[in-house]
């Protein structure tokens, strides 16, 4: 308690002590008046006033009536018994007015003696003569004593009803005036809480202040990252746009006959495209970091295959600067983990690269482990260098973009990649620290969240999916992809329905619900996939429903609030497609590692599963619905739909193999400008060139 208070701003503490001794003080001046009325009160009740006035009159009455009992038994002696009951009354009466009303109005003064004395002397001469029986001569002669005490009686009644009437008006003068008290008390009471009223809601306006300010604050800083990212992606999609030509048109010389001065010019060029390229990506990546936009898309992964890519990388690196490589896996790890394989690759990459890039001799080793950190698996990566060693004063800025320590300016760099490495390690749960000092190597240590499943059994190079008995509806409104699909699904053994349309799909599964599962392209006109999902989980339809998307993952929420089962990006390969009709789990494609080509033709036909021919037919026919929708992107007005067909048109680019043109249509549909329609369209004519330049096709590999 001590603690928590001296941690309290001063302020803050100084406001409470003196909140709790104003309450102490106002407890203390309550008590206190409750105790002085409580004194005065008893004053008034304590002998019951009241009670003792009718005592009074009452003794008067019955000395009357005694007086009367006297007078009438000197003329009639029958009437003794009547005269000694009034005594035996009266005696009674006197006796408890004495020892009450009178004792408390007077005391043992004088004047209670002179009162009382007649009365009692006359109860003592008479006491024995009514006890033996009182003669006539005995009542001639209390005749007269009551004569003699009669004015006298009267007279002492009159004072003490005066006595008690004083009283009276005193005691109701003190219920006024502690009625006054209490009042006040009521008054100060009202006036100490609209005081600390008064505090409250000042406090609280001045918290309410201060969130607001705050409140502004933060959505200026969010404003001006938002401003910042669209800066930068304006940016990198004008720094892009050059540099895809610049490439494209580098390769396309590369490809020509050239002398080795033009070709290791030409080769350099092409060098700096992809190091600038890879640059702005690094650039683009910080400000996603930076504004909370970080998209994890988590997916099995093998450990052994992870650590074979890894080595196949480094290895060649390594012993052209004569370093020992190794890369060490654990037995302990897992062989198969679910996390975003794509960022913990990129995470290896920049830390084993630097590792090489700063070591001169020696060794660089790596091992990967897991370790549990009571709340799940942490995977590890422990990267050790014999390299320039890290002074400690420098390490506090080896995470921060855009610095570098004294030995990476020697050897060059951005001064992003650890800052992006460690972004995206606490974005999946962990972090990276270094344990370095100059001269002496360094430590990095990367860890992220994994879960450990098991690995699907490989599949045999000659095994074919099957889909024999399902029933599949294919809605995508492009119709190369759309062809592409059914395709797939019937050589697979499926029934396909195929249309262009959400809305077709609701009217052909409310005629027949009985499709096992429904392939929805997320941007269509009229109705897109997510919503199509969405009325079809409203009519009870169990089957499964997968949204295939050329953009980035939808959060996993709109997802399962739609009743999406899966996700498939584009552009999928064969096998992909059939496990995600089979509700089986899809393995992630590998991350490109280098500039996108301009024609993948032998990844799209191990993607696409289908012959030489068959792909040439695709990829034109796809080329031909590219450049229509390009036409119709120009003609459109509305922004909503020039980002749709751009979207649709990157789509038809990723699955007919032709990565380059998809990576500017990407841009296109985030970033349209008029120097992005000429680029692309320039890119376009390339990518066609290309694909012409390849008839005939036998120099194209079969899958």
């Amino acid at each position: 308690m001590l603690a928590f208070l001296l941690d309290m701003p001063r302020r803050v503490r100084t406001a409470l002590w003196v909140t709790l001794f104003v309450l102490c003080c106002t407890l203390a001046l309550s008590t206190w008046f409750e105790y002085q009325l409580r004194t005065q009160l008893s004053g008034v009740t304590d002998y019951g006033a009241q009670d003792e006035l009718w005592n009074t009159f009452a003794m008067n009455r019955e000395f009357m009536q005694f007086v009367a009992a006297v007078r009438l038994a000197r003329r009639d002696p029958g009437a003794l018994p009547e005269l000694k009951l009034r005594y035996d009354i009266l005696a009674g009466r006197v006796l408890d007015t004495q020892n009450g009303a009178l004792n408390s109005l007077f005391g043992n003064t004088d004047t209670y003696r002179r009162l009382l004395a007649p009365v009692n002397g006359m109860f003592k001469a008479f006491d024995p003569a009514f006890e033996r029986g009182i003669t006539p001569d005995e009542v001639e002669r209390l005749n007269r004593v009551v004569d003699a005490l009669e004015p006298n009686f009267y007279l002492s009644m009159q004072q003490i009803q005066s006595h008690f009437s004083d009283r009276l008006v005193n005691n109701e003068r003190l219920i006024v005036r502690l009625g006054d008290w209490r009042m006040a008390m009521l008054v100060l009471q009202f006036l100490l809480l609209l005081f600390f009223a008064a505090i409250a809601l000042r406090e609280l306006w001045r918290s309410e202040t201060r969130s607001r300010e705050l409140d502004d604050a933060r959505s200026a800083a969010l404003e001006a990252s938002a401003a910042k990212t669209r800066f930068l992606a304006g940016v990198s999609h004008e720094m892009r746009t050059p540099l895809t030509a610049i490439i494209g048109y580098t390769e396309q010389a590369l490809a020509q006959p050239r002398d080795d001065a033009q070709r290791r010019q030409l080769e350099h060029v092409l060098q700096s495209g992809n190091y600038l390229t890879g640059l702005i990506g690094n650039v683009l990546d910080v400000a996603k970091i930076e504004a909370g936009r970080v998209q994890l898309q988590e997916a099995p992964l093998s450990s052994a295959a992870v650590a074979e890519a890894l080595s196949a990388l480094f290895e060649p690196q390594a012993a052209a600067k004569g370093l020992a490589f190794t890369l060490t896996l654990d037995p302990g790890l897992p062989p198969g983990l679910l996390l975003d394989g794509g960022k913990w690759q990129q995470i290896l990459i920049n830390l084993i690269g630097n590792a090489i890039k700063f070591t001169d001799r020696g060794t660089v080793r790596v091992l990967l482990d897991c370790v549990d950190s009571g709340d799940g698996l942490l995977l590890r990566a422990m990267v050790r260098d014999t390299g320039l060693g890290i002074a400690p004063e420098e390490q506090d800025r080896l995470f921060n973009r855009f610095e570098q320590t004294a030995s990476g300016k020697l050897v060059g760099g951005t001064g992003l990649g650890l800052a992006i490495s460690r972004g995206y390690a606490r974005h999946m749960g962990g972090d990276i620290t270094v344990d370095s000092a100059a001269g002496h190597g360094s430590l990095f240590i990367a860890t992220v969240r994994a879960q450990p499943i098991p690995l699907p059994a490989p599949q045999r190079p000659d095994a074919q999916p099957s889909l024999h008995g399902l029933r599949v509806a294919i809605a995508e409104d492009q119709e190369i992809n759309r062809e592409l699909m059914r395709d797939i699904l019937l050589r697979a053994g499926a029934t396909v329905f195929d249309t262009d349309n959400g809305l077709s799909i609701l009217d052909e599964l409310g005629r027949d619900p009985g499709y096992d599962c429904v392939l929805l392209d997320y941007n269509m006109p009229a109705l897109d996939g997510v919503s199509t999902a969405r009325a079809l989980r409203a009519r009870r339809w169990p089957g499964r429903a997968v949204l295939i998307s050329a953009g980035l993952k939808p959060d996993e929420s709109r997802l399962s609030t739609a009743g999406i089962d899966q996700w498939l990006p584009k552009p999928f390969s064969t096998l992909a497609l059939v496990q995600a009709v089979r509700g089986e789990t899809v393995a992630p494609a590998a991350a490109a590692g280098t500039a996108p080509l301009l024609l993948a033709e032998a990844d799209a036909l191990a993607q696409l599963g289908c012959t030489a021919q068959r792909w040439y037919e695709l990829a034109a026919r796809g080329l031909a619905r590219i450049e229509t929708l390009l036409d119709q992107r120009l003609a459109e007005a509305d922004d909503g739909e020039r980002r749709r067909h751009a979207h649709s048109a990157r789509g038809i680019a990723l699955q007919i193999g032709t990565p380059r043109l998809a990576h500017a249509l990407g841009e296109l549909e985030e970033t349209p400008t008029e120097r992005g329609d000429a680029a692309t369209r320039d890119l376009f004519r390339q990518t066609l060139q290309a694909l012409a330049a390849l008839t005939p096709l036998s120099h194209i590999p079969a899958p």
